[in-house]
């Protein structure tokens, strides 16, 4: 699962950095990952995890960019590297504070209810206006 989630992400970061796939709207990012989230939550087996897992790591690969853009986008010369470091930041707390907060309801219950109660999560994400 920890393969193809990583492996996905750093492919498409990849990718959405030598191509147009920026612009990809978060929201639409925001609404795979939540996809890909209910593929181990419907299907539980290492098929329906890994797939899960990809398809998670394709999102999160191609949000990374479109964040930085965002924040690059608003922000003056001056704080453009601080807007970097932000969402850099975030991201990391994110995967971080994710395992502490969904590891429990895993350990309690299945993988398959974790990644369940993950999806409301991942679609109230903030994005920024329009």
């Amino acid at each position: 699962m920890f393969v193809a989630l990583t492996a996905t992400t750093v492919a498409t970061r990849v990718l959405a950095a030598m191509s147009v796939a920026r612009a990809v709207p978060i929201p639409a990012l925001l609404l795979i990952a939540a996809c890909g989230l209910a593929v181990p939550a419907v299907a539980p087996s290492p098929i329906g995890l890994i797939s899960g897992a990809a398809v998670v790591g394709a999102s999160q690969g191609f949000a990374f960019p479109a964040f930085v853009t965002e924040a690059v986008a608003a922000t003056d010369d001056r704080g453009r590297t601080a807007a970097v470091a932000a969402v850099t930041a975030g991201f990391d707390i994110g995967f971080a504070a994710t395992g502490a907060a969904f590891g429990p309801i895993a350990t309690a219950t299945s993988y398959s209810t974790m990644f369940g109660a993950a999806q409301p999560p991942s679609l109230s994400a903030p994005s920024p206006p329009a």
